[in-house]
């Protein structure tokens, strides 16, 4: 799997059946090489991740892997384009898609439509195959390290997912049912174990400040966006609280950091990856209007300390919609939901009426679309929505001008 990316890096996700010393040598159009190597033990082999540095902005790579110094069959091929540099005036494409489920459907068509787009990267956002209940005859999958562990497997071995994995970064977040119970929080007893398992199967640039144990939460640069991951779990209090000013999502230390990061950012656009909605207020199920007071002071502190470009995406659903939120004294709000990319749709959910709802999809499985174009100033975004066969149901265009702050 090619997991983050620079415009001048790339780290790569790797497991094997065997040990031994893993090599892998990038190629460009030009035929430079640069190489990078680790060791893989255990009798079995393992999960190792290879970083390569030495890379040209926006430019075409394929790897080729080696075991022990014999090269390894890999198809299809890994190969993927650096990230532009980021203050230079690029395009750049980001494809959003949550709620995956093996159980549910085994083949996961919809994934080929989102590898024809060719995206740049693509930010999982939670419930990235699910820990499923227990049975008659089998226990919950996340009473279990080893079940756990099964089921983050079972995702990255789907064949219609190989060429996702392997022509894009790849960057995760969790939601409840790829960190434990449904609907579950910092009461989890696994969330420590989890955690683990999370950092090894996904390849992120970071976990937390205290990678382990302090969640998964990290940011990366995509050209003209940057995107902030939160964990919207591991400090997570009970739903069922009741609401006051300290009840939090995020914690004390996940919350300093994304608004020291927001505020250090130069980056036109600002995306805000969460596990479910923020905010919506028109529903019963999860979302940040179960914390009301933590999202108001995430929205003031924006809008106080004047972060232009903020645009929030998610999951969750089992539908997927795109938002515009009109706040005193904010630029428009826009969010998108992209949910589910291969699980039963909420067929029924675009009924409730929602005010701040420009569009929507529920018919079936779907998953969401982030271009940016800094080509031209002031620059602009399109947020599209599109179905299992990659046509386009939604489509809102955006001027940069339009989510920033008047100088």
């Amino acid at each position: 799997m090619v997991g983050h990316v620079t415009e001048a890096s790339a780290r790569l996700w790797v497991e094997t059946d065997r040990p031994g010393d893993l090599s892998v040598t990038l190629t460009d159009a030009v035929g430079e090489a640069p190489e990078g190597s680790t060791r893989i033990d255990g009798p079995h082999g393992g999960i190792a991740l290879v970083d390569v540095a030495g890379l040209r902005p926006s430019t075409v790579y394929r790897a080729r892997f080696a075991l022990d110094g014999a090269p390894l069959d890999v198809d299809p091929p890994v190969e993927f384009r650096t990230f532009p540099a980021p203050d230079a005036p690029s395009r750049v494409r980001i494809a959003l898609v949550s709620c995956a489920r093996v159980p549910w459907d085994s083949i996961q068509p919809a994934w080929r439509a989102v590898a024809a787009d060719r995206p740049d990267a693509i930010v999982w956002l939670g419930d990235n195959g699910y820990l499923e209940h227990a049975d008659s005859v089998t226990p919950a999958d996340y009473s279990d390290p080893e079940r756990i562990e099964r089921r983050y497997r079972q995702i990255k071995a789907l064949q219609t997912i190989q060429p996702v994995l392997r022509t894009m970064a790849n960057y995760a977040i969790w939601d409840d049912r790829d960190y434990g119970d449904s609907d579950d929080d910092r009461t989890n007893p696994m969330r420590l174990e989890v955690a683990a398992i999370f950092e090894r199967y996904w390849a992120n640039p970071s976990y937390g400040v205290e990678p382990g144990l302090d969640g998964i939460y990290s940011h990366v640069r995509i050209g003209g966006a940057e995107v902030f991951l939160l964990d919207d779990r591991f400090w997570r209090d009970p739903d069922s609280l009741r609401a006051s000013p300290s009840k939090t999502i995020l914690g004390r230390a996940q919350k300093e950091w994304l608004f020291e990061a927001l505020a250090a950012s130069d980056a036109p656009l600002k995306v805000i990856a969460i596990g479910h909605q923020v905010l919506v207020d028109y529903h019963e199920w999860e979302s940040y209007a179960m914390f009301a007071h933590e999202r108001g002071e995430i929205l003031d502190w924006i809008r106080d300390r004047r972060i232009g470009g903020v645009v929030f995406v998610d999951g969750d659903r089992h539908l997927s919609e795109l938002m515009r939120d009109e706040r005193e004294g904010l630029y428009p709000l826009y969010e998108l939901t992209a949910s589910p990319i291969a699980n039963r749709p909420f067929t029924t959910g675009l009924e409730l009426p929602n005010p701040i709802r420009i569009g929507g999809y529920g018919a079936g499985d779907s998953y969401g679309i982030l271009d940016l174009d800094t080509t031209r100033p002031p620059g602009r975004l399109t947020l599209r929505i599109k179905d299992a066969e990659g046509n386009e149901v939604v489509r809102h265009e955006v001027s940069l001008d339009e989510i920033r702050f008047d100088d």
